[in-house]
């Protein structure tokens, strides 16, 4: 086991030995690498793939003042993205220079969710982008085609040479429709990075989906300490959800969530917005492919939050028949993490 000098901060003194044992470290960096529950020699030991988690450099950036900061992902470990940077801090004498190396380093975790979650919410704008251009162009040529039938209708002729092509044509068309409408970020631009998520966190994480207009406000009312759940689903299902909240909502109102863990499998994430409401109507066709209420919006989103909450056994329920602002309550499984580790 590592020795415990140790501050409770997001920053303090990273002091090692000379043979790289771990001197004095900030609380958050025994936390985030589990070091009061393994053992670590010495830091080279903590860049070890099969020993999880570990450390791993992101990147190395060169100062204006010419100090150099080392940005460090931590990988395998259950709760989130972690990461840290640090930097090197000058010796007080040649002594101890010769006994030890300090830097100061500083938690980083927030700043690499933040960055992780925009770029998935960049990728789903990239994927709605390209879904609705595709999905106009073959709406264009499918009503061309409508229109030549109706007019080689009156031309039998004509109609008798031709319309076993338009009939094919048309099949082509609303196959290649179906097809976009199942088409996920994973067919397009290839897997985002998974992890487990522990649901006690999730307030911190959910508060970076804010548009910065309309401000989110998430309140965790109970969890398990390890109670996880896994970034795609929160990705796939709740935040569509959230999106369509962020975008309904008047006045800038905060969108609310609660979450609570239901029980040892199920957590409920309670999203409510104040918006116009939901109707029935909207209710009914609202999880159907090419059905959304706004304008330029291609209505994907909650048809395919809805695949996968079949896929794994979720389940979720609007609310949207009073005057103002619709609720949406989505129930996701919960994750051992064990298979992220493996």
């Amino acid at each position: 086991m590592t020795s415990k000098p140790r501050n409770p901060f997001p920053g303090g003194l990273l002091v090692l030995g000379p043979d790289g044992r771990i001197v004095e470290a900030p609380a958050f960096f025994y936390e985030i690498l589990e070091l009061d529950h393994r053992s670590a020699p010495s830091i080279y030991h903590l860049f070890d793939p099969d020993d999880p988690p570990y450390m791993s450099f992101a990147r190395v950036v060169r100062r204006a003042n010419g100090v150099i900061e080392y940005h460090v992902a931590v990988n395998g470990c259950l709760g989130g993205i972690k990461g840290f940077r640090y930097w090197g801090l000058p010796a007080a004498s040649a002594s101890q220079r010769a006994r030890a190396s300090t830097f100061y380093i500083t938690d980083e975790s927030a700043v690499i969710q933040g960055y992780e979650w925009e770029r998935r919410r960049v990728r789903r704008e990239i994927l709605h982008d390209v879904q609705t251009t595709v999905s106009e162009f073959l709406s264009q040529k499918l009503a061309g085609i409508r229109a030549l039938a109706e007019v080689l209708r009156d031309v039998p002729d004509a109609a008798e040479e031709t319309g076993v092509r338009i009939v094919m044509g048309l099949d082509g068309l609303r196959a290649a429709l179906a097809k976009m409408g199942k088409t996920s970020m994973v067919n397009l631009f290839g897997p985002a990075s998974d992890q487990p998520l522990r649901v006690l966190e999730m307030a911190d994480i959910l508060s970076v989906w804010s548009n910065g207009k309309v401000p989110i406000r998430c309140t965790v009312r109970y969890a398990d300490e390890e109670a996880f759940i896994a970034a795609s689903l929160l990705e796939g299902v709740l935040l569509p959800v959230v999106t369509n909240a962020l975008e309904a909502t008047l006045n800038n109102d905060p969108v609310r969530i609660d979450i609570t863990q239901i029980d040892e499998n199920m957590v409920e994430f309670r999203v409510k917005d104040s918006g116009p409401g939901l109707t029935r109507a909207d209710r009914d066709r609202c999880e159907d492919p090419f059905f959304s209420t706004k304008s330029g919006h291609l209505g994907l989103g909650l048809t395919h939050a809805s695949e996968i909450l079949q896929r794994v056994g979720g389940e979720w329920s609007f609310d949207g028949s009073g005057m103002r602002g619709t609720t949406v309550v989505v129930r996701l499984p919960l994750t051992s993490g064990d298979h992220f580790l493996s």
